[in-house]
């Protein structure tokens, strides 16, 4: 979730450079998975081994006692001296991704206690294999999260590696697990979702994790949000007023991003009950009215990438080249292929739309408004 690709690059660059990396980012935005999934692809790349012969060995300091890495004193009766019988979860072999999670969050015995393995890479007759690479995370001070001070000579071991949530690459993240198309519009809009976390705010909030966790409740619940009151905008802050489903819908956003994120959300999963019928488009594309409301445009684009089937493609063209904002035709054919169940993005019409508009697809993704 939320993986920045100058975060991977910079992890990678660290790790080839045979440095250990600390990634230090917000809650819930994907730095274990981006761990896990882009940066030991990247390992795979820069070994030349495939990804599947690559372990992930996850150490979790908060869970353990300090004297767990370095294994318990054993007697060695026969020759008057102690022996230490060594943890199983350390590595034996590469290659591969050490993980220790939450790492500032640990009590600061937990830092001492792996001084020797971020330096000298050994714990006492424990050896590290030189083909190990040490990938750290934790939440910055700022986050409320419990973040404690690490000794400085031991966050010297590291080169800190500065993770910031990207909405274009959450969402990337987002369409190939499944995360409700609804949702991913809503990033569009209201991109704060994904990035402003405020370690003031005592209960949830928004975040890439609790927004794909509500995803999964709105999916698996089926929940019909409908426009029964004036919904949308930013600066919708009040608990809006709505039917009974709509009202298990917010109850359970409220539970999952907090209650000013929930009412943002909800609202703009309201909209989706007023933008033009669908089948309507696709029957008279240059008579259906374009909305007004910028939050309006982004739902039913959304919407329409969903919907539009194979013999549709054409006319949903149509409708999508009357939107004056270059915006929307980009975003529209931007996620069209991974969105459309159809495959109509395989068409010979989306084809030459995309050649036509190739001006709109810029290398950095990020057309302007307007």
């Amino acid at each position: 979730m939320g993986r920045t690709k100058d975060s991977i690059t910079t992890i990678l660059d660290t790790l080839r450079g045979g440095h250990n990396a600390l990634v230090i980012g917000p809650p819930g935005g994907g730095k274990s998975e981006t761990v896990a999934g882009p940066v030991m692809e990247g390992l795979a790349e820069f070994l030349r081994v495939p990804v599947s012969e690559l372990s992930l060995t996850d150490l979790r300091p908060c869970y353990m006692d300090p004297i767990d890495y370095r294994g318990y004193p054993f007697p060695d009766v026969a020759n008057k001296t102690t022996t230490w019988l060594m943890p199983e979860f350390l590595p034996k072999t590469g290659p591969g991704i050490l993980l220790i999670e939450e790492i500032p969050n640990a009590p600061q015995a937990h830092h001492y206690a792996l001084f020797q393995l971020c330096q000298e890479r050994r714990l006492g007759d424990y050896i590290l294999p030189h083909d190990v690479y040490i990938v750290a995370t934790g939440n910055r001070k700022t986050d409320g999260c419990g973040v404690k001070r690490m000794p400085s000579s031991f966050g010297n071991r590291f080169t800190q590696v500065d993770f910031e949530t990207d909405p274009k690459d959450w969402q990337e993240w987002a369409r190939a697990h499944g995360v409700d198309y609804r949702i991913i519009a809503a990033t569009n809009y209201l991109p704060e979702l994904l990035t402003e976390w405020d370690g003031m705010i005592d209960g949830p909030q928004s975040s890439p994790r609790s927004l794909a966790a509500f995803s999964d409740i709105l999916v698996a619940n089926k929940y019909r949000v409908t426009a029964t009151a004036d919904v949308g905008g930013k600066d919708s802050y009040q608990t809006p007023r709505y039917d009974s489903d709509s009202q298990r819908a917010f109850r359970a956003a409220k539970g999952t991003i907090g209650e000013i994120d929930a009412a943002q959300l909800i609202g703009f999963l309201a909209l989706f009950d007023l933008i033009p019928a669908i089948p309507e488009i696709l029957a008279n594309p240059e008579g259906v009215p374009i909305p007004d409301r910028v939050d309006l445009k982004f739902a039913t684009i959304a919407a329409l990438q969903k919907k539009v089937g194979r013999d549709d493609i054409k006319n949903a063209l149509i409708y999508v080249d009357r939107f004056k904002d270059d915006c929307f035709r980009a975003i529209f054919g931007t996620d069209f292929g991974t969105i459309n169940p159809n495959s109509a993005h395989k068409t010979m019409p989306f084809i030459e739309w995309i050649e036509k508009n190739s001006n709109l697809f810029r290398v950095d993704n990020t057309p302007g408004m307007g």
